[in-house]
């Protein structure tokens, strides 16, 4: 009869002897297994080791402790959000980002988005620093937008047309019926010799260079760009617009009325095209004359004051006009090349600013003063003040050698003095004097619109070699200056308001609010106003409990900004 098991491991040792003759010396742990039937290994540990020639154990240094576990990783991520929340907000409220991304493959669409964000968010500057500006600023394209993912963006919207024809179609569908659109024109230098369209011609920067022109058709009313063309630097506004009324024939816009200035002054061109207009006109103009000089009796009288401008008077006269066309087609009535003629009604608008009038009058009566003054003293006179001495004074002497009198010649003075401040609008549309002139006024916008393409798009400079990467770089700039142009309006409303509150609030904690937020706007520029909200800053912390976010606090000020904005806070 076998011993009774008692079921204690046995510690042993056991010893293994390697090539070199060294053996190595193992503490053993193992216990019998009574159902196995077999002994089983519960651990083994090296204690030692016995070099050939020798028989003294030499201990071994201690087995290293074993790695602590892995803790689950944590994602932490910290970016800026106020100015890109802001302009988030303007894309959706505008239509600007849906137009977009019904116009372009989606991966495209969101790489201009992106773009357009940056160059609306960043003042002055330049593409490349895009690389550095998205690793803390949220965009719609995640990917790292380099100097080569741009412009093979570029590229590809130059070459595909129907992208941009598309995007300005959808942004025209936003318009109300019977909208005023500015036409109006820039010009961009450049060095480059591979820009095929960089011309000699008018300079608006007056720097000697070859530019590239830019015609625009902007919204008045909802401060908006809707489409814009290229062309050649040398060609003149008045040609200009036969390429722009094409293109607006196709953005499906229901009645436009077109505003421009004198220098896209070609009635026959509107005419022909059977679209409404209005423009500046020179009152010098043959057909203009008879009728501004009957309006100027009738012009002074009360009831022709500006409603919103009381420095302004207008009067509407309306005509039947004949014109003369040359056809480029035959037709039943005229074969091509013979000169054509046709009657129009047009709506002349003869308006005359106070104000301009009473600071040209005062400066011509101070001029022929000192030209007086410089006659009597026997001064040498230049070409130009003796033709204005032989035209407003009339001087006479008193027997041969006698005083030179010399008095003014009132009727050719009070003949220039008429015309001071006054100004003629052209339209074949049926409209009051002073809609007319305010949809005149609103044209001016387009100015600040090139303004603000230049100096806050990096528009001054093309900056690329090829015609259709300058056609795609445009495009996204066109978005950026949609984006800002959008929101100057936007704050434009707000400061509206804040001005009406401050007369109709009765509390007085609500108009020091209004006060204070009115002259925080006043005092700052659009750019300024994003880098202000640029330094909220929202924090990401995810692990396996889930996930917080927090951002920077904001003072009440700003935040009653957002909520005039339309923003959720």
């Amino acid at each position: 009869m076998g011993r009774p098991l008692s079921g204690v491991p046995h510690v042993g040792r056991r010893t293994e002897t390697r090539k070199d003759g060294t053996k190595y010396i193992y503490e053993r742990t193992t216990i019998y297994d009574p159902q196995t039937k077999k002994i089983k290994v519960l651990g083994c540990k090296l204690i030692g080791k016995i070099l050939k020639g020798s028989n003294e154990i030499i201990k071994t240094r201690p087995k290293k402790p074993a790695a602590p576990k892995p803790v689950a990783p944590v994602k932490v991520a910290r970016s800026h959000v106020g100015a890109s929340e802001i302009l988030d907000f303007v894309g959706k409220q505008s239509g600007i980002d849906a137009c977009i991304l019904r116009s372009l493959p989606q991966a495209e669409a969101l790489k201009a988005i992106s773009l357009a964000r940056y160059l609306a968010a960043c003042d002055r500057k330049t593409l490349p620093g895009i690389e550095t500006w998205q690793l803390n600023h949220q965009i719609p394209y995640l990917e790292p937008l380099t100097e080569r993912v741009y412009g093979t963006l570029f590229e590809q919207i130059g070459r595909n047309e129907s992208w941009i024809q598309n995007y300005f179609r959808h942004i025209a569908s936003t318009l109300e019926k019977e909208p005023a659109l500015a036409l109006d024109s820039t010009t961009f230098s450049t060095y480059s010799t591979n820009l095929k369209e960089a011309r000699y011609g008018f300079n608006k920067d007056a720097d000697g260079l070859p530019t590239i022109k830019f015609v625009t058709l902007y919204s008045v009313k909802n401060r908006l760009p809707i489409a814009y063309c290229k062309q050649p630097g040398n060609i003149p506004d008045v040609i200009s617009i036969q390429t722009a009324l094409k293109q607006l024939s196709v953005l499906g816009v229901t009645k436009p009325l077109i505003v421009t200035d004198n220098g896209y002054y070609s009635m026959v061109e509107f005419l022909d095209s059977n679209m409404k207009f209005l423009t500046l006109a020179s009152r010098s103009a043959t057909w203009l004359r008879d009728i501004v000089e009957e309006a100027l009796a009738k012009l002074d009288n009360l009831d022709n004051i500006c409603p919103y401008d009381t420095q302004v008077k207008g009067k509407t006269v309306s005509k039947m006009q004949e014109f003369s066309r040359l056809r480029h087609r035959s037709t039943a009535s005229a074969k091509a090349g013979e000169t054509q003629k046709f009657s129009r009604r047009i709506y002349v608008h003869i308006l005359r600013n106070s104000e301009i009038q009473t600071c040209k009058t005062r400066a011509l009566e101070e001029e022929l003063t000192a030209l007086r003054s410089t006659v009597l003293s026997g001064e040498e006179l230049s070409e130009s003040a003796a033709k204005k001495v032989e035209k407003y004074l009339i001087l006479s002497r008193q027997g041969r050698g006698g005083k030179v009198t010399v008095k003014f010649n009132r009727e050719a003075f009070n003949e220039t003095a008429k015309f001071f401040g006054l100004f003629v609008l052209v339209s074949n549309k049926a409209q009051d004097c002073f809609e007319a002139l305010e949809d005149y006024r609103l044209r001016e916008k387009t100015e600040e619109a090139f303004g603000i393409y230049k100096e806050y798009c990096d528009g001054r400079k093309p900056r690329v070699w090829t015609g259709d990467r300058l056609r795609g770089r445009q495009f996204v700039q066109f978005i950026a200056l949609s984006y800002r142009c959008w929101l100057i309006g936007k704050v434009r409303e707000i400061k509206e308001l804040l001005a009406k509150w401050l007369v109709e609030k009765e509390k007085k904690s609500e108009k020091s609010k209004a006060e204070k937020l009115l002259s925080w706007l006043d005092n700052r520029s659009l750019a300024q106003i994003l880098d202000w909200f640029d330094c909220i800053e929202e924090t990401t912390v995810a692990s396996k409990a889930g996930e917080i976010r927090w951002k920077t606090e904001s003072i009440e000020r700003d935040k009653f900004f957002l909520s005039l904005l339309g923003m959720k806070i």
